[in-house]
Order: structure tokens, then C-alpha cells, then sequence
């Protein structure tokens, strides 16, 4: 490794006391003046989209009727109440807590219109159009049970509206990244309907729901004493007077009463399908069983004496897009990129305070999704830890944590030199209504702490919390699950390490965030020069005991982004890759790179009571003060080395080891912060 963009710890007393002295800064994503000048500046243009400069044509539908896999189910016509006429059906794409509607309706809601939300507020009648489907069903060849369309299907609507739950680019069966309901089609053999609903059903547990109208009579509003299955799920969306809100139940269109539901979900390693069947009439319901994606439609382990089948092939990857972003607001970023690191550290509040400024794009899902880019914080605050992340770290974030770490083959996400990582912070944020989420676990040297049963005694905490709050992620609870030694894993909405040590006190208010997604400049996909001049951005801050500091030991830092399963890197790191780098996904699964193969130094330091514009590049004769002639010296120095072709770590603002057009733009970007 050449000279390191680092500010140290060690030696910043004196200059300290020269410093000028600030409030701590207010967690709202924007930058305040103790932050100082940049930690580190970014040396790439960004490979994960330039925010607020993405194409995004909001009346793109895609071709939702040239989508020939999805969800198939067949149900006897007998358990649907024998209908001798026309059947209506409404399907939706619910969050994974029958807690969130899609916009994926069919029939299909207006183009534009967003995730509608909680669903025991919905009144369908209020909205453009008709959401459901009417049809008697037409006969036809028996189709084959496996996810895919056959020829004897009747088309009875598709989708005409952008997916809110995110637009699945993986053409695995078993596996999806998104949810969309592309089309509704149906046929009738052999005393069943079959049904057959194009598209995707993310592997995170989103619900599909399906409703049948079929019988006399029904529930045009859904009720709260509906049958208790898939946790009540059912309920879940009917009138909840006993929450203190407005909650009278789902509403449908005039004309639609519900007689009968069917409910799916997918997920978990191997992903699993699991099926619920409900009748809302005779206040009857059973959990039908699970099966395989892309199986023929059997369900075991459930009562079915039903004989209903369904299955999912996930592989579709066409179909409706993701829904058009707006950007350059508070809430919204349409592409992701880091600007700069600042970091300051409050000894007498016992806090760290870091600010990666630029964007992190929404996630097209609801606020129990996975979906949406990350922004991966990593901290090295005592000596042991992990400096190649290991595969048995507590589960949290979808698995995303371990999913970084060694599959059992001794890979795993390895950092720099010098860099062993003892606290993990993952960000995100998603969409309509906007949403920001925390997660935090705590990193030991030989993985989670486990009792005799190798149950984990550690905790994956998460936190979030609507932007339309106006206040950061609190992480003050209530969720807090006991160390019973049966749980394998367990989870929290606290500190995770200090919950561990005392797990009856939790303590509230250790960690916080806050997004500003507002910025529309800094990198583009190949200009850096903008980058010292973003002020807004993500800011985390964390209660320095919580963090496992050990009073003593620098305070390192590294951040990136990444996929929404963090198992694709960017480009976009802090302290900043060589200038043009690609995303490193392109060198394989994030589990598989190495960062010590990777030019210049990913990780730096915060300083303690130090100004890092008078300790960094910005201060280039160390004078105390950021001025003309700080200009003047750097732009001697750099000229001799660029012109000579000696290296001179002084000139290396970038830390990539060559002197080159970069470090000028790099140290100008200090430079003009610091002013």
C-alpha cells in the first residue's frame, strides 16, 4: 500500500486546541460545521446510478402480456360454493405482514399511482377504475401445474401500472427481487379453476392475496372475526377497532363481496411456498401446506383436504418495470453514489457522528421489504475482530449480513490491512410512504456469542421510521426478545451490543439515522470534481460503547453500497476505489473480493477533537488556517510530482498511489469545502 488518506488520532491534541469549537450536529442528513472538512472524497464516478440525471419514462408499461410464468393455483369449483355464473376475483400483492399494499392490483389500478399502504384503510371505491375481474369461466384443456402458461388459458386483464414492490432482474425460478402482477388468466377443467397470475412474488414473504366473489351474499368490507389463519393475516386487513385509528376494514368495489380467500407466500433457504385457503361465509380456514417453486402444485405438511394446488415459477424478468422515481427531494434518490466521509467525535456525549454524503436510491417495495440499494458501514473501534467477515454472524437485514461472510468454503468479504471490523451498520430506504431502516450487529472475533444449544445470545437489531416523521430512526423499541435457549435467533430494536450484556434495561437512543436524498450533484458517472461540494447525504449516529470503542484504539470507518442482498458491490466506497474502477460485483459475489486487491487504502479514521481541515490535504502547509496559500502549496507540490513522475505521498490526495489529474480534483474539493 502507498501513503494512506488517513487523519490519525495520535498527535491531534495541539491542533485541537487551535480548532475551532462547534455544537454537535443535528442528525437530519445534512452537513453542520463540526463535521469540518472530508475524511475522504470519492475518486469514482458512480456505477450505480447518477441521482436525479436517470432516464425514467413514467408512461413506460412495459409488455406485462408477454409474461408466461407466475403464480398458478387450482381450486375445485365445489370449494368456491359450485358458481353456475360469472366468478369475480380481485388479487394484490400485499407486504409480508398482510401490513402494506402494492400498487399490483388486478384489475389493475391507474398508471402512476403508488403503493396504496395500510390495507384496513383502503376503500377501492375511491379509486380510478374497477379492481377486480369478472368472468365465467370457459372451458378448456386441463393445464399442466408448474408456473407456466399453457395454451388452453382465457387472458381476463393485465396490468397497467408500474410495479411499486420492485422490478425482479433474476431469471432464477426460485427466486425473486421483486413482485409484479402481470396478467389474469383462468380456465376451467375437470371440476377445477384454474388461475393463473403472470409475474413475481419476491422471496422476502410478501403475500399474495386473492379474493373470490362467487356466492350470494359476502363481505364487501372485510371484517375482524374472520378465520385466525397465517397469523391472522386475514384479519389483519379487516376493521381493527382496538387500534386507535381509523381502521374500518378493506373496502371493495361496489358489486364485489368476498366469499372466499386464498392466500401465498415465499421465501427462506430453499425458498418455500406456503398456501392458505379461507372461507369468509362459513367462517372456515386452514393452512394448506407447503411445496416447492416450480413443483407440480402439491401441497404437505397442511390440512388440504381441499385439494387445492399452486405453485410459483419466479423467473420472469420482463413484464411491467420498476415505477418511475422522482428525485432531488428529501425522500427520493433515483441512483446511488457517495460523495464524501466526514466523521466527529463528541467525547463528552460518548457519541460518533458520520456523514456519507451523496444518495442511496429508494427501494421500489414497502417498509418490510428487502428491496433497494445498501449502504454497508463498517467499523473497527478495539483490537480482534473480523477482518475477513465470517458466515456465522447473528442473522439480520434478510440474511444480508451472512450473505457477505464465508459460505464454509473460507471466503468471505476480507478488508484492507490493518482494518478488522468489530460493529456492521446497514442502511436503506423505500418508497410510498417513504421509509428509512437501520440494521446493527455486533461483530466478534469468533463470531456470535451462543449458548450450549448453539442458540445466538447476540442480538440483529433494526429500526426505522416514515420520513414524514421529520425526526431520525430512534431505536427505542419495543421489540426485545428474550435469551430463552430455544430461540436460534433473536432480535431487537435496541443497541445490539449493550442489549446483550443486560438485556432487561435495554437502553433507548443508542443509535439514530437520517436520510437526504436531495442531492442531484457531486459524481456523475465519470466526473468527480463536484464531490466536495455535497452537503447532504446519510448520517448515522452511535453511542461510542455501543459501538465496542475501546477509549483508546483509532476509530476506523469504511463504507459502500451494494445490491439490495448485498451480494453485488459498486463502485461507490469511502475512502474512494482507484479513479474508474467498475463495480466491483464485476470481480464476483461480494463474498468472493478481497480489498487488499484493490489499490489504495478503503478505510480511514476519524479523528478525536481534531479539525480535518486543518490536519487533511486542505492545510497543505499546516499553518492552522485553509487559504490562497494552502492552494498555492499544494499546487507546487502536485505540478512537481505530476511533471516529474515521482512519487510524492503529500500530492496522493486520492490515496490510489499515482499522481495524476484525480489528486488535483480531489485536493480542490477539500480545498473548497473547508472554506
Amino acid at each position: 500500500m502507498h501513503a494512506k488518506l488517513i487523519l490519525r488520532a495520535v498527535g491531534l491534541a495541539a491542533a485541537a486546541a487551535a480548532a475551532p469549537v462547534f455544537a454537535q450536529p443535528v442528525v437530519d442528513g445534512q452537513k453542520d460545521a463540526a463535521y469540518g472538512g472530508a475524511i475522504a472524497l470519492q475518486t469514482t464516478g458512480t456505477g450505480f446510478g447518477d441521482s436525479g440525471h436517470n432516464s425514467c419514462d413514467s408512461f413506460n408499461i412495459g409488455n406485462p402480456g408477454e409474461v408466461l410464468t407466475g403464480i398458478e393455483l387450482a381450486i375445485p369449483l365445489v370449494e368456491l360454493g359450485s358458481p353456475a355464473g360469472a366468478i369475480r376475483v380481485f388479487a394484490a400483492v400485499n407486504g409480508g405482514g398482510h401490513d402494506f399494499m402494492s400498487n399490483q392490483i388486478l384489475g389493475s389500478l391507474d398508471l402512476g399511482t403508488p403503493n396504496l399502504g395500510e390495507p384496513s384503510t383502503l376503500d377501492f371505491t375511491t379509486l380510478a377504475g374497477v379492481q377486480h375481474v369478472e368472468f365465467t369461466p370457459a372451458s378448456g384443456a386441463t393445464p399442466v401445474i408448474d408456473g407456466v402458461l399453457d395454451a388452453s388459458y382465457v387472458q381476463l386483464a393485465l396490468q397497467g401500472n408500474q410495479t411499486g414492490f420492485g422490478d425482479n432482474q433474476d431469471p432464477s425460478v426460485d427466486k425473486a427481487g421483486g413482485s409484479e402482477l402481470d396478467g389474469m388468466y383462468a380456465v376451467a377443467a375437470d371440476g377445477y379453476l384454474y388461475l393463473f397470475l403472470a409475474g413475481n412474488l419476491e422471496t422476502n414473504f410478501n403475500k399474495l392475496e386473492v379474493f373470490f366473489d362467487t356466492e350470494s351474499g359476502g363481505q364487501n368490507q372485510l371484517r375482524d372475526d374472520n378465520p385466525d389463519i397465517d397469523f391472522n393475516g386475514l384479519n389483519r386487513m379487516g376493521e381493527n377497532p382496538n387500534s386507535g385509528e381509523d381502521e374500518p376494514g378493506m373496502k371493495f368495489d361496489a358489486g364485489f363481496t368476498a366469499d372466499y380467500w386464498f392466500g401465498l407466500t415465499n421465501g427462506g433457504d430453499p425458498t418455500t411456498i406456503y398456501a392458505n385457503f379461507a372461507s369468509l361465509n362459513g367462517a372456515y380456514g386452514d393452512y394448506l401446506g407447503s411445496t416447492a417453486p416450480g413443483s407440480d402444485g402439491e401441497l404437505g405438511g397442511g390440512n388440504n383436504f381441499y385439494g387445492i394446488y399452486c405453485t410459483i415459477d419466479n423467473s420472469n424478468i420482463e413484464g411491467v418495470p420498476g415505477r418511475c422515481k422522482p428525485a432531488g427531494t428529501v425522500d427520493f434518490a433515483n441512483g446511488s453514489e457517495l460523495d464524501g466521509l466526514y466523521g466527529y467525535v463528541d467525547e463528552a456525549n460518548n457519541q460518533l457522528y458520520l456523514l456519507f454524503t451523496g444518495n442511496i436510491e429508494n427501494g421500489d417495495g414497502g417498509k418490510d421489504s428487502n428491496s433497494g440499494n445498501k449502504l454497508t458501514v463498517l467499523l473497527d473501534v478495539q483490537p480482534g475482530g473480523q477482518g475477513t467477515l465470517r458466515g456465522d454472524n447473528v442473522d439480520i437485514s434478510f440474511g444480508n449480513l451472512n450473505t457477505m461472510g464465508d459460505d464454509g468454503t473460507g471466503n468471505g468479504f476480507t478488508m484492507d490491512a490493518g482494518f478488522e471490523a468489530d460493529y456492521w451498520m446497514s442502511v436503506k430506504t423505500n418508497n410510498f410512504p417513504v421509509y428509512q431502516v437501520l440494521d446493527c450487529a455486533a461483530l466478534r472475533t469468533d463470531g456470535k456469542l451462543r449458548d450450549f444449544s448453539e442458540n445466538s445470545l447476540d442480538y440483529g437489531a433494526f429500526d426505522g421510521n416514515f420520513k414524514s416523521e421529520g425526526v431520525p430512526v430512534p431505536y427505542d423499541g419495543p421489540l426485545l426478545q428474550i435469551q430463552d435457549g430455544f430461540t436460534p435467533n433473536i432480535y431487537c430494536n435496541y443497541g445490539p451490543r449493550l442489549t446483550q450484556l443486560d438485556p432487561e434495561n435495554p437502553v433507548p437512543g443508542l443509535i439514530g439515522l437520517y436520510i437526504d436524498n436531495s442531492n442531484i450533484d457531486g459524481v456523475t458517472d465519470v466526473d468527480v470534481s463536484d464531490a466536495g461540494n455535497v452537503t447532504t447525504g446519510i448520517e448515522i449516529v452511535i453511542d461510542l460503547d455501543e459501538a465496542g470503542w475501546d477509549g483508546v484504539s483509532d476509530i476506523k470507518v469504511m463504507g459502500f453500497i451494494s445490491s439490495e442482498d448485498a451480494g453485488y458491490l459498486s463502485n461507490q466506497f469511502l475512502p474512494g476505489l482507484p479513479s474508474g474502477s467498475a463495480n466491483v460485483g464485476n470481480d464476483g459475489a461480494t463474498r468472493d473480493i478481497d480489498m487488499g486487491n484493490y489499490a489504495g487504502q478503503q478505510w480511514a479514521i476519524v479523528p478525536l477533537g481534531g479539525d480535518p481541515c486543518l490536519d487533511g490535504f486542505a492545510n497543505c502547509n499546516g499553518d492552522g488556517a485553509v487559504n490562497t496559500q494552502d492552494f498555492l502549496c499544494y499546487l507546487q507540490k502536485w505540478s512537481a510530482a505530476f511533471q516529474s513522475g515521482n512519487y510524492d505521498a503529500s500530492a496522493d490526495c486520492n490515496n490510489d498511489g499515482n499522481i495524476n489529474t484525480q489528486d488535483f480534483l480531489c485536493f480542490l474539493g477539500a480545498w473548497s469545502a473547508c472554506q
